[in-house]
């Protein structure tokens, strides 16, 4: 419609009513025309507008079906996953291959989730650099993963050396310390031996140790390792100080406490007596050039303490008869895996004079007496496993017929469910009868399970047709020994074997030297 003969009228001021009506009637008569034409596109395109939607939602469908079902899950499961497949100690090498470096280099998206996960960088180690460049890369390594850890705890392993950098940025931080492991000659570890506030309120566990052994004089620090105050210390292992008295520690609220220290024997005692509370002890005796002075033992009462390890490279037996240990559970006698070493005199008197329920007994790569060895398995009743590894214990027929009785109660340790026999002496398989131990095994085995019926009611449904094991073996493992020994064996035990009893397979034939 041609609108210019109505801006004509109406500048002339003129009244033509009419004629201006009838103009207006005709433009709404257009309008009211492209409205209908409007509406008849909009009819005529729905079809095609709906098609192009189910087609969309089609190609949606598809793709979402050939995802991998990682990437559609949410951000916070991921993150959760990733956290999840760290490594289960609590320090650990910043290797390429290690999961935190893998899933950054997966896809865009993976590193962007990693990046903002402090949780996945709190754990970390600190390798000695051997070149400039290297101490330049470990302090910026060491700037990235405190800053992407945000405020959470920190585990660590740092080996210290002249070189200070990695320890000015880590003192700032000690308020997060939780895990940490402390390697090399401690005097270069002075900014923190300097610590003057001495509080470390994450603190659970503390390492000290030297990469490698050093003569004592190198492991006298200058000043006392002091802290103060640790409410959450629990576990400390020390294998550093010559001279205990440079530590100081709140001793008094550990749990697990390991010793390696160049220490006469006759201080072993002093340190034990600091730690009441102790759950778990390992206790270090590493072979010292001056020999150990004679001492009076007295009695040192630890009335929690349920595992012991004895890793010894020379006497102890004045230790171990100072020891009390009501609570004992786990005992552990270990020496390095060479021949030579004194045999533990009278490991029988630990038991019977601490009047505890052990269950757990292991000898490994060392020895005792025959008589000895039987005294210790006649205190401990309620014995479920034993482990020795290296033995010269003479498995012949008198010692095997011990182990033989018509009935469960009269049988030396009755609850005895796992056996495991290790890295054999040549003693060892010299006297081992093939016949006669597969011959002890199944006639414990027999009588263990000969009054199980009236029991079997009782299990649940599920369990029915599983053998019912409340005492005697469940499990033999007799490796190192030659292969048609233990091939013999496990043939000889072939129906305990498919009623349940696990023997492991033999192994390849065992030369000696």
């Amino acid at each position: 419609m041609d609108t210019a003969p109505l801006l004509e009228y109406l500048a002339m001021n003129e009244p033509l009513l009419q004629d201006l009506t009838t103009r207006v009637e005709e433009a709404h008569r257009e309008l009211l025309q492209l409205e209908v034409r409007r509406q008849q596109l909009i009819a005529f395109l729905a079809p095609a507008r709906k098609e192009r939607d189910d087609l969309r939602e089609r190609v949606q469908d598809a793709h979402q079906a050939i995802r991998a079902p990682i990437l559609r899950l949410p951000v916070e499961v991921i993150s959760e996953i990733f956290i999840a497949c760290l490594p289960d100690r609590p320090a650990w090498y910043p290797h390429k291959k290690d999961t935190i470096h893998v899933v950054t280099h997966v896809c865009r998206r993976w590193r962007q989730i990693a990046l903002s996960t402090p949780s996945l960088w709190c754990h970390f180690v600190i390798v000695r650099p051997s070149k400039v460049q290297g101490r330049i890369f470990q302090s910026k390594y060491l700037q990235t993963m405190l800053s992407r850890s945000g405020n959470l705890p920190l585990s660590f392993s740092t080996v210290f050396d002249q070189h200070e950098a990695a320890s000015d940025l880590l003192l700032p931080t000690i308020e997060r310390w939780q895990h940490v492991r402390l390697y090399g000659p401690v005097q270069y570890a002075r900014g923190i031996l300097n610590n003057t506030p001495g509080e470390f309120p994450t603190l659970e566990t503390l390492v000290i140790a030297p990469l490698r052994r050093v003569v004592p004089s190198r492991l006298q620090p200058t000043t006392p390792f002091h802290i103060i105050r640790a409410p959450c210390l629990r576990t400390v292992l020390v294998g550093q100080f010559a001279d205990h008295s440079q530590l100081i520690l709140p001793w008094s609220q550990l749990t697990r406490l390991t010793l390696r220290c160049l220490i006469p024997l006759s201080e072993y005692p002093a340190f034990l007596r600091k730690c009441p509370n102790l759950v778990d002890c390992e206790l270090g005796i590493p072979f010292r050039t001056l020999p150990d002075l004679p001492f009076r033992p007295t009695p040192v009462v630890l009335q929690h303490l349920q595992t012991l390890v004895v890793w010894f490279e020379r006497p102890f037996q004045p230790l171990l008869d100072s020891l009390v240990l009501p609570a004992l559970r786990e005992l552990s006698f270990e020496t390095p895996d060479i021949y030579g070493h004194p045999p533990i005199s009278s490991p029988s008197t630990l038991l019977s004079r601490s009047r505890c329920f052990l269950q757990k007994l292991s000898f490994l790569s060392c020895t005792t007496s025959q008589d000895e060895f039987l005294e210790c398995l006649a205190l401990s009743p309620a014995l479920s496993e034993l482990s020795l590894r290296g033995s010269d214990l003479s498995f012949a027929q008198p010692f095997l017929d011990s182990f033989n009785h018509d009935t469960p109660t009269s049988a030396m340790v009755p609850q005895l469910a796992s056996l495991s026999i290790t890295g054999a002496s040549p003693k060892f398989c010299a006297d081992l009868s093939a016949e006669l131990f597969a011959g002890m095994v199944t006639n414990r085995w027999t009588a263990f399970t000969s009054d199980a019926s009236e029991a079997l009611a009782s299990v649940r449904e599920e369990d029915k047709g599983k053998p019912l094991r409340v005492f005697g073996l469940t499990s033999l493992s007799i490796r190192s020994v030659p292969a048609d020994l233990g091939r013999e064996i496990r043939t000889r035990l072939y129906s305990c074997r498919n009623e349940g009893l696990e023997v492991n397979r033999p192994e390849p034939q065992l030369v000696w030297a």
